[in-house]
């Protein structure tokens, strides 16, 4: 290998040595005065600026900005005048370019910044040469790393960022492009196909270009034309088991398969790449199966399914089709001239099909296909039969054989191969037809009898029944026509003469015959019909195969009914079984209704006690915090000093207040009083101060209270409101002071406001307070007097006689008075 040096220009050589990283230019060559051959560099043509090709400076300079000291460049890196070299490269470009550290393809037909990717069909880029010639096609393949350029060397991006471009242009997938998929998991019709629309200057190279796409080699041999192309899929088939090589020429235009037109042998390879345009989706369907090849004696052999057509030709079907599809490609065969077992052509302008993989007259076998079928004599094979058609009766014309490959219309022959006896079954069906009358065809049908001469005998037909249903059906005349070597159409009675004629002593292995038509007097016995036969036949297939599926849909019905017995039994059993759960399962939902019901009882129990605990915990708290004030309280009591403890004896006279004024001691209140600065505390009902003075009808302590900053809205935990209190104890002169401190009327405990306590409890003239008052009086509380009565006239209740407690706290006050004084 030859790398040039990208700083001196000159060529160094690595033939037994690992080359070092280098770049490698793809291009498409212009007129050959316009590269730079091997024998150029070698003349120091390239050390000169001006004598330096554009590309050539450009793919130097972009390799050394990218760190590669050498490059390899096709013009002028291989000696083309060595035969041997130029063999030895063309069979190792592809290496040379995957093994590359980069690739720069140069598309000098596109102007710089004229490309758009987002405008395929219009951008320059799209419509380069590059993607139409054969050799940049391996050139885009085997390179991992590869960058477009255009005409002046500007970047149009990596492969990897324009693959779905270039997806498009190519018709190459993707994960091929980009080299996640190895190149040999596509079938060779595939590959073909990439190469379809891409050209050569010369004809050899568009099968050299494709040597390391299929991973083959094979010699160059430059003016062979054409058969380079040739010598390509022979030898990819003897290196790769793929038969879809012969899938070409699929949906491609041309007859039908069933088309009546004459035969035109053709080769069973493709002609050229272009032929392969329409199979970029053939993948192989069947790998397991034999696909192997063998070539010899100017035929294919290869193990192949057939199906016989209508029209008396085959269908070869590959172990190939579309991806995604669940047919197969089927190529038309027809039987090569002589009549011999497992031997085909493909006819020209018949077209590959896809077909199903198995139907009617389907039948695997090894097949021989001739490789040229244009270019062979029509037969020489040994005991071939010429059969001369005589013109013998006027108006009577030949016009069908079947096969119809065996008849050589202009020449009049018919072409046979009757060996021996052993051949007795094949038949030639000849048609004769009066183009006077409009009676019915003769038909002949040539064979063999026990000594291996041939005879004919005949019998008739519609003009509609054609010779392929006739062979194809041939079970409903066959034994009917022994002996009938006449046949009557009506119009006349024929016979068919068969007489032999003598062959050349080089061709003695050929025998010739003259069929002479005869027209003969009178009418025979019987005269067989194969259209009668064949509708016959028809009708009674038909009818055995009514009668079979008929016995069959007994046979099935009868099964069915004891399918039926059985499994209504089974029913039975799985619904008793079925009831006998669902018991249980009513059971068992009983029972679970039951455990839910206790275990949430048994929860709201906990929830409950988990509560009163907390409750309990908290009311020791606060009961453990009254117990310390009191005991602070009683100890100022015997004599204790207070200085000091003036935030923690306003505390215990918050606590204390609210039992103080329940119990009616005034001065032990009175003192509290003084002493407290919040009046939220409660006592163990969760009542306050002013709730209880309300209850007890103590407006004094009311108005302290209020003045102090008691809140008259608020109501006790879990209680009234105190207007609620003052409203059912028919309180009238605290209603009236609550209502004048902002009480609301609107309060509701239990669904009831102040007036429906009033009403309720029988206070007619408190409603009458509660109904019209303002909800927010701005009264002055000196300015209410004091009723003689709270409730309805009754004495105003007193507190009790003093006890032991009362003097208790009068003593405290005057304590407490004296200690203030000092």
């Amino acid at each position: 290998m030859r790398l040039l040096n990208v700083d001196t220009f000159t060529l160094e050589e690595f033939f037994y040595a690992d080359p070092p990283p280098y770049a490698i230019l793809s291009h498409t060559w212009g007129a050959d005065h316009e590269e730079v051959s091997y024998r150029d560099v070698l003349d120091g043509r390239l050390k000169s600026a001006t004598g330096r090709p554009a590309k050539v400076t450009g793919c130097c300079l972009r390799a050394k900005k990218d760190g590669y000291q050498y490059v390899w460049i096709d013009t002028c890196c291989i000696d083309k005048t060595n035969l041997v070299e130029l063999q030895e490269a063309i069979n190792s470009m592809f290496r040379w370019y995957r093994d590359a550290a980069i690739c720069y393809a140069y598309l000098s037909d596109v102007p710089t910044r004229a490309w758009d990717r987002h405008k395929v069909s219009e951008s320059a880029f799209s419509s380069s040469r590059w993607f139409q010639r054969g050799w940049t096609l391996q050139e885009l393949l085997a390179p991992l790393n590869l960058r477009f350029y255009d005409a002046g060397w500007e970047c149009i991006g990596t492969k990897g960022d324009l693959c779905d471009l270039v997806e498009t242009i190519t018709g190459i997938p993707t994960s091929f492009l980009l080299g996640i998929t190895e190149l040999h998991h596509a079938s060779v019709a595939q590959r073909m196909s990439w190469a379809s629309r891409r050209v050569t200057k010369r004809p050899e190279d568009i099968a050299y270009c494709l040597l390391g796409i299929f991973g083959v080699s094979m010699p160059m041999i430059y003016g062979e034309g054409d058969k380079a192309f040739r010598r390509l899929q022979e030898q990819i088939m003897k290196d790769i088991g793929d038969d879809s090589i012969l899938a070409w020429d699929l949906g491609a235009e041309g007859p039908d398969p069933g088309d009546r037109s004459p035969v035109v042998f053709g080769t069973a390879l493709a002609p050229a790449p272009s032929h392969f345009a329409n199979s970029g989706r053939v993948v192989v369907v069947d790998h397991s199966a034999d696909s192997s090849f063998e070539i010899q004696g100017g035929s294919l052999r290869l193990p192949l399914a057939l199906r016989h057509t209508v029209d008396g030709q085959f269908l070869g079907l590959l172990k190939c089709g579309v991806q995604g599809d669940e047919m197969v490609v089927g190529i038309p065969l027809v039987p090569a001239p002589g009549g011999q077992p497992d031997k085909y052509l493909r006819p020209r302008g018949r077209r590959a099909r896809l077909v199903a993989k198995s139907g009617p007259g389907t039948s695997a076998s090894l097949v021989q296909i001739q490789l040229d079928g244009g270019h062979k004599p029509l037969s020489a094979a040994a005991g071939t039969c010429w059969f001369h058609i005589r013109k013998s009766v006027p108006n009577l014309e030949l016009v069908a054989v079947h096969p119809k490959t065996l008849w050589h219309k202009e020449r009049a022959l018919i072409e046979g191969v009757f060996k021996d006896a052993a051949n007795a079954k094949q038949m030639i069906l000849v048609r004769f037809r009066d183009t006077e009358r409009k009676a019915s065809d003769f038909v002949a049908v040539l064979q063999l009898d026990t000594e291996g001469r041939p005879y004919c005998c005949l019998m008739v037909a519609s003009r509609e029944t054609s010779l392929e249903e006739m062979a194809e059906h041939s079970m409903a005349w066959r034994d009917k026509l022994p002996g009938k070597f006449t046949a009557n159409n009506v119009a006349m009675t024929l016979g068919i003469e068969v007489e032999a004629l003598a062959s050349p002593p080089a061709s003695s292995s050929q025998r010739r015959f003259a069929l002479k038509p005869t027209v003969i007097p009178g009418a025979p016995a019987v005269t067989v019909n194969v259209t009668t036969a064949l509708q016959l036949s028809g009708a009674s297939e038909i009818l055995e195969d009514l009668c079979r599926r008929r016995n069959a849909l007994k046979s099935g019905a009868q099964e069915d009914r004891e399918i039926i017995r059985v499994t209504k039994e089974k029913l039975v059993n799985k619904q008793a079984e079925l009831d006998a759960l669902r018991e249980k399962i009513k059971a068992l939902q009983q029972e679970e209704r039951r455990l839910a019901e206790e275990l949430d009882r048994e929860s709201r129990k906990q929830s409950g006690l988990v509560s009163r605990c907390g409750w309990c915990e908290q009311a020791e708290v606060d009961l453990s915090d009254k117990i310390a004030g009191m005991q602070r309280f009683i100890d100022v009591c015997n004599g204790a000093q207070v200085q000091g403890n003036e935030e923690a004896f306003s505390k215990t006279a918050e606590q204390a207040l609210p039992f103080a004024i329940a119990k009616g001691y005034e001065s032990l209140a009175r003192l509290l009083l003084d002493r407290a600065t919040n009046f939220t505390a409660t006592d163990f009902a969760g009542r306050t101060a002013l709730s209880h003075a309300v209850s007890r009808g103590h407006e004094e302590f009311v108005r302290l209270l209020i003045r102090k900053g008691a809140d008259v809205s608020a109501p006790p935990v879990g209680g009234w409101t105190p207007l609620h209190v003052a409203a059912d104890g028919g309180l009238e002169g605290l209603v009236g002071l609550l209502l004048e401190k902002g009480a609301s009327l609107k309060a509701k405990r239990d669904g009831l406001t102040p007036e429906d306590l009033a009403r309720r409890s029988g206070h007619g003239q408190l409603v009458k307070i509660l109904s019209p008052w303002p909800e927010a009086p701005h009264r002055p509380v000196e300015s209410w007097e004091r009723p003689s009565s709270s409730r309805s006239g009754a004495p105003a209740p007193s507190l009790p006689p003093p006890s032991k407690t009362a003097l208790l706290i009068d003593r405290l006050e005057k304590m407490f008075s004296g200690a203030e004084a000092t």
